[in-house]
């Protein structure tokens, strides 16, 4: 992971959009991005049982909506951090 090159921040954003984990896999931290992955599908199977009652659908909306934008802030910030450190994270 030291020999890592500079990412660009705009792809990372774009690739965690398309699929969560994807910009951290993209950033050279696997464990971390397949982590994510998991996760959230994992949310995403846990609270699709809450989808009975309204205020369940609205909490599952929260969660793996709030749970999405932290995978891809957190890509994009390690995407610039990358990029500032000249490739090393």
């Amino acid at each position: 992971m030291d020999n890592l090159k500079k990412r660009k921040p705009i792809l990372t954003l774009i690739l965690s959009l398309l699929t969560p984990g994807l910009g951290q896999i993209y950033n050279g931290q696997l464990k971390k991005g397949v982590s994510y992955l998991i996760g959230f599908y994992l949310v995403y199977i846990v609270c699709s049982f809450l989808l009975l009652t309204f205020y369940g659908m609205i909490f599952y909306l929260m969660v793996t909506v709030g749970f999405f934008f932290f995978i891809v802030i957190d890509a994009f910030r390690g995407a610039k951090k990358l990029k500032a450190m000249g490739g090393k994270l």
